[in-house]
């Protein structure tokens, strides 16, 4: 019975607390990446521009654009358009 509950529980961990985090991608942007980067925190982006294209491409998974400290300078205008951002959602937040 013991054996069974221990089961049960490590069910519901993974569901509730482990898949999840699964479904996440992380993506960074510095001002001392390159946009040849991947968007790891050891290779990030350096511009948003790119780290917003790269969360396009994700569909269905959450996706949480970190931005590292710094000035960072826009070319041109982002848009975001509701039909072209494939993943389920898009956070940009500083780095934390």
């Amino acid at each position: 019975m013991r054996s069974l509950i221990k089961n049960y529980l490590l069910c519901v961990c993974l569901t509730f607390f482990v898949f999840p985090a699964l479904a996440q991608v992380h993506l960074h942007v510095s001002v001392k990446g390159s946009d040849t980067n991947t968007g790891s925190v050891q290779k990030p982006f350096k511009t948003l521009q790119r780290a917003v294209k790269e969360a396009a491409s994700k569909k269905g998974k959450s996706v949480i654009i970190e931005m590292g400290g710094g000035t960072y300078y826009l070319d041109q205008t982002i848009r975001l358009e509701a039909g072209r951002i494939l993943p389920k959602s898009l956070h940009i937040r500083a780095y934390q």
